[in-house]
Parts: structure tokens; C-alpha cells; sequence
């Protein structure tokens, strides 16, 4: 098999190539990304060798046209802005892709996927995805539910953890601000409650809980709980959910602040080419870098 990589050169990217090239499976990886460098940031994670690179220039969408071409299928972690492109071209090339990324934003797509006869598979990490894995798999033990509660983070082994934030970036940083922008449902006593963006780190759902060995973690909602709760025959009668993500304490009172003084706005400044939100991602992204004696924690 040839297998496409888009991003390939990111965390979660060269993951997925380290695990493809050891894959007697697959005759060859291509790995798409924007960096020139790519044989070196593989270095010591696999052989670059068995690796094809290919370095966009100017617009994307014709560069994964062309590559998606020639090749059995595609893995998209660009990041979330360009998934949109990055399943066009597996529609028009025909090429089945697998995604980690929400699927409500291209669900106008799937008409043409259907009539291509194209596989795209969404919401397929770590979050969204793996926790679905386990709904479905906790849901097949019992004949009823009526509570089921969603937990996952990634967070800095406790002699990582850099103040204020508590946090270092186990994966785009750009995304993890975009996610502390994001509305949230939940389920409680049966009815469906809408947390605003605007209040996500202000808002009585937020808690903590005990894990074993970390000691206490704080939660807050992040997703649509009866969207994927919704799914399962069991759940009909669900009283709670929630969806939560989970931080080293003190998260939610770092962010709260700063989110009421627009700082996470998507909005551009006038005179200065960015909003809020990217400009904290230039300035925090580099100083909460792992390193090399370093260790990021999955608590799911």
C-alpha cells in the first residue's frame, strides 16, 4: 500500500509514519507538510529513506489533489482549518481518508462522498475518537444508561508542569486554544444544558476528580455530550452527561479572565494582522515545549 501523511510532520504526524514505515503492509509513506526539514525532525524516530516529502507551495488544494492521486489513502492531521480541502481532494481523487478532526464541520460533504464512492472516516484520535471506541464498547454491557460521563487529557507528568499554566503542548497548540473556545452540551436530570463558549471555564460543571497515582484533576465540559450519547440503544433514558476535559488544577481560573478580556477573540486587531487568539498561540506555543528528559500523560 502507498499511504498519505497530511501534516506528516507534526507530533501526532510523525507518530503515524514512524508506526506506517514498520508496517510490511506499506510499500511507500508521503509525508505532506510545510516544513523543509522533514528528514530530520524523522531523525531517530524511523528510517527517512522510506519516506517520499512533499513541501507545498502556494495553494494547497492542487498539491493534495496530485498526491492523493497516487496513493491507496490518506491520513488528514493538518490542522482543522484545512480539513475541509484535505477531504475535497479524497472526494474528486476518490481516495479513502481517515481523519482525527470533528466531522460536523463537513457533514454538507457527505452527498459527495456517497456519490464518489469514498470512504471518509472523521473523529478518529485520541479525542474524539478512542473515547468513542470505549462508548460504544461500555455501552454493549448493560441493557440500560443513564448516566455516562466522557474524561480525556493530555497534561505534563507532574515534574513537567510549567506555572501558571500547569501545561506544556503534547499537540497543536493553535487547536488547544480553539477548544477553549468551544460551546458544550450536557445532559443533566434529563435535560439538555447549553454552556456557552463564553463560559466554559466560569460555569457549575466544572470539578475535579481523584485519578489513581496523579491525584486530583480538573474537569470541564468541552463537546457535545448527547450528540454521541444519542447513539446508543442503551441511553435512551440518559439523566447525565457530559463531555470533559481535564487539566492539572487551576486551568479554568487562568483562562476565565483572560477570555472575558478577549484574549482568546478570533477577531483581528486592527493595524496588527492577528486576533487575540493568535497571537497567544506565537507567544505561549514556544515556551510550553517538552523537553527531551520530559513526559506528556493520556488521562482518558
Amino acid at each position: 500500500m502507498k499511504i498519505a501523511v497530511l501534516g506528516g510532520l507534526g507530533l501526532q504526524g510523525r507518530a503515524a509514519i514512524a508506526d506506517l514505515v514498520a508496517s510490511a503492509d506499506v510499500e511507500e509513506v508521503v509525508c505532506v507538510d510545510t516544513a523543509p526539514d522533514g528528514a530530520a525532525r524523522l531523525g531517530g524516530l524511523t528510517d527517512p529513506a522510506r519516506v517520499r516529502f512533499v513541501v507545498p507551495e502556494g495553494a494547497i488544494a492542487p498539491v493534495l489533489a496530485n498526491v492523493l492521486s497516487g496513493v491507496d489513502a490518506a491520513i488528514d492531521l493538518l490542522p482543522q482549518p484545512l480539513m475541509r480541502e484535505a477531504v475535497q481532494a479524497a472526494i474528486a481523487t476518490r481516495t479513502p481518508l481517515v481523519t482525527t478532526n470533528y466531522g460536523k464541520t463537513i457533514a454538507d460533504l457527505a452527498p459527495a462522498a456517497q456519490k464518489a464512492g469514498v470512504s471518509i472516516m472523521t473523529e478518529c484520535g485520541l479525542d474524539p475518537g478512542i473515547d468513542l471506541v470505549l462508548y460504544a464498547r461500555a455501552a454493549r454491557q448493560f441493557d440500560a444508561i443513564t448516566a455516562i460521563d466522557s474524561y480525556c487529557g493530555g497534561i505534563p507528568e507532574p515534574t513537567a508542569m510549567a506555572k501558571p499554566l500547569c501545561y506544556k503542548v503534547s499537540w497543536n497548540f493553535d487547536m488547544v486554544l480553539m477548544s477553549q473556545n468551544r460551546d458544550s452540551v450536557l445532559v443533566e436530570n434529563g435535560q439538555r444544558v447549553e454552556v456557552p463558549a463564553g463560559c466554559q471555564h466560569d460555569n457549575p460543571f466544572i470539578h475535579q476528580i481523584e485519578v489513581e497515582e496523579l491525584g486530583r484533576l480538573e474537569a470541564f465540559p468541552n463537546g457535545d455530550a448527547p450528540h454521541y450519547a444519542g447513539m446508543l440503544a442503551a441511553a435512551k433514558g440518559l439523566q447525565r452527561s457530559g463531555r470533559y476535559s481535564l487539566r492539572w488544577p487551576g486551568w479554568s481560573a487562568f483562562w476565565a479572565p483572560l477570555k472575558e478580556l478577549g484574549f482568546l477573540s478570533e477577531d483581528k486587531i486592527p493595524g496588527v494582522g492577528a486576533s487575540p487568539r493568535e497571537f497567544l498561540g506565537r507567544l505561549l506555543g514556544p515556551q510550553l515545549q517538552y523537553s527531551a528528559d520530559e513526559r506528556d500523560l493520556c488521562v482518558m
